[in-house]
């Protein structure tokens, strides 16, 4: 930021390397730096990007530097403010905005047209970790979702190809036996209803990597990986699909403000 060069440009925080393969391709490169959030000792997430952009903001005069973050689950929680300068996803992570964009649904379903149907069906069985997810985060659980509740095998039969007809009571169960603290099922689903959580979108309830993680296993073929997935997506989003959101919206404004330029 100090050097002539650095001090001519606009820096974007994002999370990780991924965010980074995406938000660059959003803004003019000439103008705006994309750099992840992660520090010395490795970590990174959006803990990070707050907090790197809230102490640059506090220690320089006037920094051209903006951070984004996925959403998560903040919409769901009473007593998050998301600091200045900083800017949410519209769904709860890019991933999901992505999934949710027209240009990326139209290469999935020219890739294979079985695509948006397999989507619709991972979003039905993500939807109820994304409710475990919710409620890990507002009442605290502890809960380690890594290898835990994020493996495939509880969701998927491997012998029929399917979805297992008590997946959920197989996630539930292998919530309650990973958490530290007692979870009780009646508490649990009338915190459903309660949120009303069935009634919201799957974009803002579901886990963009869930569902990559558990889309090639319906798809089948080989060719039909996480990775090659996650190309296609990246591929396909566009700077037309990436305008029309209110993250866009809500930088542009931030930049215009203060008299600059990132598209």
């Amino acid at each position: 930021m100090r050097s002539p060069e650095g001090s001519r440009r606009v820096w974007c925080v994002v999370e990780g390397a991924d965010d980074i393969a995406i938000y660059e391709r959003m803004f003019n490169v000439d103008a705006v730096k994309v750099i992840s959030s992660e520090d010395e000792e490795g970590k990174k997430g959006c803990r990070n990007v707050e907090q790197i952009v809230t102490d640059l903001h506090a220690e320089e005069e006037n920094p051209r530097v903006f951070g984004i973050r996925d959403c998560d689950y903040t919409r769901y929680t009473t007593d998050y403010s998301c600091p200045a300068n900083v800017f949410l996803t519209d769904c709860r992570d890019i991933e999901m905005m992505m999934f949710n964009a027209p240009s990326v649904q139209m290469a999935l379903e020219a890739w294979n047209k079985a695509f948006l149907e397999k989507i619709e069906v991972c979003a039905g069985v993500v939807r109820y970790l994304g409710y475990i997810r919710i409620y890990n985060e507002i009442y605290q659980t502890s809960c380690i979702f890594h290898d835990n509740l994020t493996k495939v095998s509880l969701v998927w039969n491997f012998d029929t190809h399917s979805i297992k007809t008590d997946y959920k009571e197989c996630l539930f169960n292998k919530y309650k036996n990973t958490c530290p603290v007692l979870v009780e099922e009646d508490d649990f689903n009338n915190f459903i209803r309660t949120k009303r959580l069935e009634e919201e979108p799957y974009f803002y309830v579901c886990r963009g990597h869930d569902v990559i993680r558990l889309l090639p296993n319906m798809m089948i073929y080989q060719e039909y990986n996480n990775k090659a997935i996650f190309q296609c997506m990246l591929n396909a989003y566009s700077q037309e699909d990436f305008f029309s959101t209110n993250l866009y919206c809500n930088i542009n404004t931030w930049a215009r403000e203060r008299g600059l330029e990132v598209s």
